[in-house]
This record gives structure tokens, C-alpha cells and sequence, in this order.
């Protein structure tokens, strides 16, 4: 988190003693750690002078502007410094301020855009003492630093807030990948509840992701209850109701498992008794055959009593033959 301002001076050579005489006015806020002050005095020996202070001034958040007839008749103050602070300070990047030193004719230049210290843009020259021109300069300096310390502070919160929204949308994501609807509902609401309008994802996509987990929610106890109605429907050996509610659950969830055990065991029911039975006047006809072929060999005469009655043992035990294997044909459907 930044706990710091940095300050960028720019400011003619020839207005040296001026600049340092502010900074002892700024040192205060130094010593508090609220801002580091940088001129081109603190370029390094051997570095590159115009690098270092280009790369001070783009990453500055207040930039003092020095002016007096000694800057503005600079070619580097005015025709750069100048131009890139401006430039930064209309994107909201910087705050630029100028500061006053002498009279001169600053109002005819861009610089006149800009609120100017110290009050009332009176030139510090021109102050009973310049004591008080650069105790009023510091003030105002300290409250705009406290103001985008404020923003930093500000900034770093939404940034903290944004980095929580994302991680719990993520875990909501984990959780709906995972089918797990009841818990990625909550994960989502909760989300939700952290959203703000500058966040990814947007507001919407959560919320489709909530109704689709309705949705799945209301599936998954429609199942659950066609479920329930079957094996009950099983139990009371209601079949059709009971593969009716199988094949409901099916609907819901192709292919699922308990759903089609359901659906076999209903398939599979044993037959109750024969449902294909012999006609009866098979039976009758049995009997009546048995009973000509005993009245027979009362009227016939040796051999032929015999004869007819091996024929009528023999068409008595075909008779039991079919029987036995209509017997076997129904329990095999059992």
C-alpha cells in the first residue's frame, strides 16, 4: 500500500535558493513519511540528467512548478517540464501545481489553467516575508497530500475488494464445475453481495449462475421424489406406477444408475401363475379319450382289448407328457 507522496520540483537554476527554502518549509511532512521530495540536485554523478528526470517527473504525484521570469524564459522548464506535467495533470494522472516566485507574465501562458500558490496566486516576492509565502505553500501542499493519501487509501480497499470478489466467484466456479449446486448457490450469492459495478465477473453472469443452480436444485428433488415413488410403487408391486416414476427419473438423468436398476427389477417381475394355461378342452378331451379307450376293451375280444389298451396308455402318457411341459414352461418365466 502506498503510504507516501512523491514530488517532482521543477524550477529555473537561477530560482536555487527559493527551492531550497521551500523544501525546508516541506520537511516536516518528509519527516512524517507522508512525501518524498525529488529535484534534479539528487541526479546521481554520471547518470543520464534528462532519463532521471524524465523518469521522476512520469511517475510524480504532485508536480511544483517554479514559476518566475527566470523559468519561463527556460526552453527545458517551459518547453518540457512544463508540457509533460500538463499533459499528466489533464489525465488526471498528477496534480500540478505552480508556485509563484516573482511576478512575471504566467497568466499568458497554459500554466494559467491551474490553481497557483501561494493565496490568491501572489507572487512569494511580494509576501510581507517569505517566511509566510512558504508556510502558506506548505499548508495547502500537506492537505492536497492528505487528500490523494486519502485516494491511495481508497484505491487500495476497492483493489482488495475487487482481488476477494474474484477469488469468491472462483471458488463459486469450483463448485458448479463440481455439480455441487446447493453449496455453489451460496458461494455465488455471497459473491454477489461483494460485486460493485467496476468487477469481473459482472453481476449478470452470477446471476445466471444462480438460476442455473435453481434450476439443477429443482431437478436434482424431482428425481429424488420419482425415485421414492418407484421403489414405494415396487414395494406395493404396482409395476406400471413403478415404471412410469423409473423411467420419469430417467428423463431427468439418462443413464443414471439407480434410476435403471428400477426399470430392470420392474421389467423382471415374476409372472403370477400361468398366464398361458392349456385350453380346457384339452383337458376334457384327455379325459374322454381315457374313458372310450376302458369301455372298449369291455366289448372287445382278446387280442384286440389289449391291443387298445397299450394305445390308450400310451396317448394317457403323451397327455402327461404335455402337461409336465406346459408345467416347466411356466416356471421358467418365473
Amino acid at each position: 500500500m502506498k503510504t507516501s507522496v512523491d514530488i517532482f520540483i521543477a524550477y529555473s537554476h537561477d530560482d536555487k535558493p527559493q527551492k531550497d527554502e521551500l523544501k525546508k518549509f516541506l520537511r516536516p511532512l518528509l519527516n512524517a513519511g507522508q512525501i518524498k521530495v525529488w529535484d534534479d540536485h539528487d541526479i546521481e554523478a554520471g547518470r543520464d540528467w534528462e532519463a532521471e528526470i524524465k523518469k521522476k517527473l512520469y511517475g510524480a504525484d504532485i508536480i511544483l512548478l517554479l514559476v518566475s521570469h527566470n523559468s519561463l524564459a527556460s526552453d527545458y522548464f517551459y518547453g518540457k517540464e512544463v508540457k509533460s506535467s500538463l499533459q499528466r495533470h489533464e489525465r488526471g494522472e498528477a496534480v500540478v501545481v505552480p508556485v509563484i516566485l516573482s511576478p512575471c507574465l504566467w497568466e499568458e501562458t497554459p500554466i494559467s489553467k491551474l490553481e497557483a500558490l501561494p493565496a490568491k496566486a501572489r507572487p512569494v516576492s511580494q509576501w510581507p516575508t517569505q517566511g509566510e509565502a512558504f508556510a502558506d505553500i506548505a499548508r495547502n501542499i500537506a492537505e492536497i497530500t492528505r487528500r490523494l493519501l486519502a485516494q491511495h487509501r481508497q484505491l487500495q480497499d476497492i483493489e482488495e475488494q475487487r482481488r476477494q470478489y474474484a477469488a469468491a466467484a472462483k471458488a463459486a466456479d469450483h463448485l458448479y464445475a463440481q455439480q455441487r449446486w446447493s453449496e455453489a448457490r451460496k458461494a455465488y450469492t455471497d459473491a454477489l453481495a461483494m460485486w460493485q459495478s467496476s468487477f469481473e465477473p459482472a453481476s449478470t453472469t452470477l446471476q445466471s449462475r444462480i438460476a442455473d443452480c435453481d434450476q439443477a436444485l429443482k431437478r436434482e428433488s424431482d428425481y429424488t421424489r420419482h425415485i421414492d415413488n418407484a421403489r414405494r410403487h415396487l414395494q406395493r408391486q404396482a409395476w406400471s406406477k413403478a415404471a412410469a416414476e423409473a423411467a420419469l427419473a430417467l428423463r431427468l438423468k439418462p443413464g443414471d444408475e439407480p434410476a435403471l436398476q428400477l426399470q430392470q427389477q420392474v421389467t423382471n417381475i415374476p409372472i403370477r401363475g400361468n398366464k398361458h394355461p392349456l385350453p380346457p378342452l384339452f383337458w376334457f378331451g384327455g379325459a374322454g379319450i381315457l374313458f372310450i379307450i376302458m369301455m372298449l376293451t369291455v366289448f372287445l375280444e382278446p387280442p384286440h382289448d389289449v391291443y387298445i389298451l397299450v394305445a390308450g396308455v400310451v396317448l394317457e402318457m403323451i397327455f402327461l407328457a404335455c402337461i409336465v411341459i406346459d408345467n416347466r414352461r411356466v416356471k421358467a418365466k418365473k
